[in-house]
């Protein structure tokens, strides 16, 4: 499994102890002892996940997944797999229309690669003449099965 973790945790040698078993997983791991030693690894981006010492920041930076201490290190492993294919959009089903892309398990649309709202100005250039998404009387709208594309797996 090829991927790149940072650990930000202020116990050195619980994150040397999860570098050896992570690194002998096949991932590639960088340590920062401090959140503020976090940032620059974070701001340079190409990490495929964070495992942050929540007592450094705790649950309100956009973590979703939690390990309590003392941990084993097999479950560790399996948070992290978990986590690895839901970042890399494993059984996501993604489908393609016009220059619009929807991703169904990511619940969000883009267009020309730019996430953008779901509004029917955003969608359509012409509203009162619309291409991609049909109104079905008594029904709600649905997406123009000739416009549609089917792309499933990963991006």
């Amino acid at each position: 499994m090829k991927a790149r973790i940072l650990i930000i945790e202020d116990e050195t040698e619980l994150a040397e102890w999860m570098q050896i078993y992570l690194n002998g997983e096949g991932i590639s791991l960088e340590i920062a002892v401090t959140a503020e030693a976090g940032l620059a690894p974070l701001g340079a981006g190409e990490l495929d996940l964070v495992l942050l010492d929540i007592n450094l920041m705790g649950l309100g930076v956009g973590a979703d997944e939690f390990v309590t201490k003392p941990f084993k290190p097999h479950v560790l492993m399996a948070r992290v797999r978990a986590l690895l294919r839901r970042t890399r959009n494993e059984g996501r089903h993604i489908v393609s229309f016009g220059p619009f892309v929807l991703d169904a398990a990511g619940f969000f649309l883009s267009r020309e690669g730019k996430r953008i709202e779901l509004s029917s100005n955003e969608i359509e250039e012409d509203p009162a003449n619309p291409i991609y998404v049909q109104t079905i009387h008594g029904k709600g709208y649905r997406f123009n099965p000739e416009c549609i594309t089917d792309d499933t797996g990963p991006t």
